[in-house]
């Protein structure tokens, strides 16, 4: 008698679990987001004072070449060296080219921005989510906290002298 009750149990657990897995897979929401093995960063969003404090050099750059997942096959995370030609400092100093490194967001060849920089080792990197601002046309749009709108790479500038604290 027990092993027939046992039988039963197991055949009533083993058709529920099918049951279950048959149902779930077959109502799965196609809509719901789906691994995605790109690198994400949630990226702080510093004041624009203390971005400029995190930083070590804001410049206007043009980007003159990138190299895609330039490390070896087992760091697998995709990044991105992009080679930047340093038109104009407006804070701090910088060769004529520097490297940045990034994981996200890809600054693209032939480009300019105005970046807010920090040197780590070899390679410069953005400070946060905002230190990448893109030249279109001559205007910069800046998502700065305590300082959005759109600028003129003079206007910026002029801003960022304000900002800088007197010696």
């Amino acid at each position: 008698m027990k092993k027939l009750l046992l039988a039963s149990l197991s055949a009533v657990f083993l058709a529920g679990g099918m049951f279950a897995f048959v149902y779930l897979i077959g109502n799965a929401d196609p809509a719901a987001p789906k691994f995605n093995p790109e690198a994400h960063a949630d990226w702080p969003s510093y004041p624009f004072e203390q971005l400029l404090s995190r930083t070590d050099v804001v410049a206007l750059v043009t980007v003159s070449k990138t190299d895609k997942n330039p490390r070896p096959m087992d760091d697998r995370i995709p990044s991105q060296l992009a080679t930047l030609q340093v038109k104009q400092v407006l804070y701090g100093t910088a060769p004529s080219e520097v490297v940045l490194d990034q994981a996200v967001e890809y600054a693209k060849p032939g480009e300019t921005y105005v970046m807010f920089l920090t040197k780590h080792g070899d390679y410069y990197y953005e400070v946060d989510g905002n230190s990448k601002l893109l030249n279109t046309n001559g205007i910069i749009r800046s998502n700065i906290p305590d300082l959005k709108g759109d600028f003129t790479v003079d206007q910026f500038a002029a801003q960022l002298k304000q900002a800088i604290p007197k010696k």
